[in-house]
């Protein structure tokens, strides 16, 4: 091998390795931990102490920051399980969230999102979203596509709808406190793992029966609600729903 060739063999391998070394992707796909393990992980508060060790950053709270934008650069956190971004001005996510295929948790209340992020949509690994405190006027029907989530919350905003989410059979608790809800869906007989029903403060004046069929459902809170006088009463005679409603 001449002298150009080795020369050009050194700068091809250095280039390979420089490549490798900036994209840190890692070669085995990151696992979920459990909840012990998650509980003892450390909390990271800054984005840049987490990228310091991203292989085992699981959890990022970027609480009260101001932020206009998330950087790109969480996309590299390929371990991250809980992200907290609330009390901040985003009004997106970048498209690098998809990286993040074990995220379990995101609380992304009190921003100025106008709707769920479509980028949110694509995380298949997710269990836990908040939304709240934010004007958000409708649940897109591609959150159906989350079929891990389990708790759902999405306070004090404007919907008038929440159909899309009868499609999430493994959901157990809802939070739509503070709402423009006119009605409950039948469909919701669909969520048989459904624990807790908060509707308080909206526009409901009648209960679906299909309230009754869900054998798992616990407590369902309707305070706040223009219901006609004496209406709850006489539903649960009617009906004598298992579950406990708050009014």
């Amino acid at each position: 091998m001449n002298v150009i060739s080795r020369n050009l063999y050194t700068l091809l391998v250095m280039s390979l390795l420089l490549v490798s070394s900036c994209s840190h992707k890692p070669t085995n796909p990151p696992q979920a931990l459990t909840y012990q393990q998650l509980m003892m992980a450390p909390r990271y508060q800054s984005l840049e102490k987490a990228l310091e060790h991203r292989d085992s950053a699981y959890k990022l709270l970027l609480i009260n920051r101001s932020m206009e934008v998330l950087s790109p650069k969480i996309g590299h956190l390929y371990t991250l399980n809980t992200l907290e971004v609330t009390h901040n001005r985003l009004t997106t996510l970048p498209a690098e969230m998809s990286n993040l295929k074990v995220l379990q948790s995101l609380y992304a209340g009190k921003n100025k999102f106008r709707a769920i992020p479509a980028e949110v949509l694509d995380l298949s690994t997710l269990k836990r979203v908040d939304f709240s405190d934010n004007p958000i006027e409708q649940i897109p029907q591609q959150i159906q596509q989350l079929k891990q989530l389990e708790i759902f919350k999405l306070r004090r905003a404007k919907l008038s709808e929440m159909k899309p989410l009868c499609k999430l059979s493994n959901l157990q608790i809802i939070n739509l406190n503070g709402n423009q809800l006119e009605n409950i869906p039948r469909e919701i007989k669909q969520l048989k793992q459904l624990n807790t029903l908060h509707l308080e403060n909206n526009k409901l004046t009648a209960l679906p029966e299909e309230l009754k069929n869900l054998n798992d459902l616990k407590t369902v809170y309707l305070s706040g609600n223009p219901f006609p006088t004496q209406y709850i009463q006489q539903w649960k005679e009617r009906h004598t729903p298992s579950f406990a409603i708050k009014y």
